[in-house]
């Protein structure tokens, strides 16, 4: 690699700063030293199908137990655009991933591969620069971490500067309301508060002080997790557009007053309608100094957490085999797993049905609402995570796009169950395109057999239309990567979420 940065100088700031393994696609030239740099220091290396499905899984590391960023390493042009989809879910989601990408070196006239990083990286990216040196790695990993957290893309270019430069505001958008200290005077007067938290109050160590306040305390469906939801004071998961039978219905309408901890806009799904806002910023703010000022006798925390569970249980109740019975039946025989699904009717549903117990529980696209990107991210967390048993709930017109990469659960070993939660068809859309009076022939198709590809690749695979059946699959289950094909009624599919959203 002449005239370009030390692969071991790099390779020593990713062993020291970021999480592994390191996923890559990589080429022949700065990317392959960098990786082989990585194994000279005894560090993961593992090779993926698509770039995008490393970003995806990188992101993992730090959302599961604020390891440094995970890192996905690819070729110049063609590569780094095909990472743009993953570092556009780890920006939206707040996941810190560090893309190590080849580049020209600033002023070659080389046209082969040649894209305009900055221009792909602007929309989707905090940063990008170069990895010119130690210092400048070390400031890309800064810059990922830095609240709040997202991609950063550097260049394996010789011959360019080594500071990373921070892209357009597009990449990052509108950020959480971070004022200088909390409404003090609002505070005290509410008689109904509510907390409502976000992601940023998960990475600010908020948890264990929520999970002990005596006011309800709902999440946004990206910070699903930060207190135990199968006991109060937990109130469910607020979308902003929750329907008359989701439980922020009433907590909302309930509600004096809503304290914001770490609540970024793009965690909701339109903003919140009803009582005032108050937003705090829980890296700024004690946990003590909020929890501490709001009035407690106002609530029956018992009755408000009563609604996520009397909830549950109708969702579950509503149907023999529909999502909420087979995700129910999953954590009644895996009760030490975790979830991760992406969007999708399924995953409404997820988000009433799985009671995460802690942080590492659910992982989803709450922020985001990417359809495709929850097998890569089961994936990553049972990477960097072994000691749960992960549960990728997926749906059929989502996992197409990544199927092949469960040859790395295969080859990995990992301990992954897949669901495929199979209806016909897009049903969230489906179910729109009926209200609208539109052909729905385009958003169906017909039987496909993942079970039976799923096999080819190496899994145990096994298709299922019951809830026994399923329940016998898991039980049998000896660890070895499984794909449970769950074949769901199309009507019934379309209706279950009537009510929720």
């Amino acid at each position: 690699m002449s005239g370009g940065p030390d692969p071991a100088e790099l390779a020593a700031v990713l062993a020291t700063r970021a999480s592994e393994p390191v996923l890559a696609v990589p080429g022949g030239g700065a990317s392959l030293d960098l990786l082989d740099a990585l194994q000279d220091l005894d560090r993961e290396v593992r090779t993926v199908h698509h770039e995008a499905t490393a970003a995806i899984a990188a992101g993992v590391a730090h959302r599961l137990y604020g390891r440094g960023p995970g890192v996905a390493v690819g070729i110049k042009g063609p590569g780094l655009a095909n990472l743009v989809p993953g570092l556009g879910l780890a920006t939206l989601e707040g996941r810190p991933v560090l893309a190590v990408v080849e580049a020209h070196p600033p002023g070659s006239t080389a046209v082969h591969k040649r894209m305009d990083h900055a221009a792909l990286a602007s929309g989707v990216a905090k940063g990008i620069g170069a990895a010119a040196d130690a210092d400048a790695v070390a400031a890309g990993v800064d810059l990922a971490l830095a609240e709040r957290p997202g991609a950063v893309v550097l260049e394996l270019a010789p011959g360019a500067a080594p500071q990373p430069t921070r892209t357009a505001p597009a990449a990052t958008g509108p950020g959480p309301v971070r004022p200088a200290g909390p409404d003090a005077a609002a505070l005290a007067a509410a008689r109904r508060p509510v907390v409502v938290a976000g992601t940023a109050a998960l990475r600010a160590g908020w948890g264990e002080a929520l999970a002990a306040a005596s006011v309800p305390v709902a999440t946004s469906a990206a910070a699903k997790g930060l207190v135990d939801e199968r006991r109060p004071p937990a109130a469910g998961v607020v979308t902003g557009a929750g329907g008359p039978r989701s439980p922020e219905a009433a907590l909302l309408a309930e509600a004096d007053l809503v304290v914001a901890v770490g609540l970024d806009p793009r965690e909701l799904l339109a903003p919140l309608d009803g009582p005032p806002v108050v937003a705090v910023d829980p890296h700024a703010t004690p946990a003590a100094e909020v929890l501490g000022a709001l009035r407690t006798d106002g609530w029956d925390l018992d009755v408000v957490h009563g609604r996520v569970t009397a909830l549950r249980d109708a969702l579950v109740a509503a149907h023999p085999f529909l999502p909420a019975a087979v995700l129910a039946t999953v954590a009644d025989h895996l009760p030490e797993s975790r979830l991760v699904v992406d969007t999708g009717d399924h995953c409404t549903v997820a988000e009433h049905v799985w009671l995460a117990g802690h942080r590492t529980a659910f992982l989803g696209a709450g922020a985001s609402r990417w359809m495709g990107t929850g097998l890569p991210t089961a994936l990553g967390a049972a990477m960097y995570d072994r000691a749960l048993v992960t549960v990728a709930a997926v749906g059929d017109g989502g996992i197409g796009g990544t199927f092949g990469e469960l040859t790395l659960a295969v080859e990995a070993e990992l301990p992954l169950l897949v669901l495929v939660l199979d209806d016909g068809g897009f049903a969230s859309i489906r179910g729109r395109a009926v209200a609208r009076g539109h052909r729905t022939a385009p958003l169906e198709h017909p039987p496909r057999g993942w079970a039976r590809a799923a096999e080819a690749l190496g899994l145990d695979a096994v298709e299922v239309t019951t809830t026994a059946a399923l329940a016998d699959a898991v039980d049998a289950w000896r660890g070895h990567p499984l794909l449970v094909h769950c074949r769901h009624d199309p009507a019934a599919y379309l209706a279950m979420t009537e009510g929720l959203r």
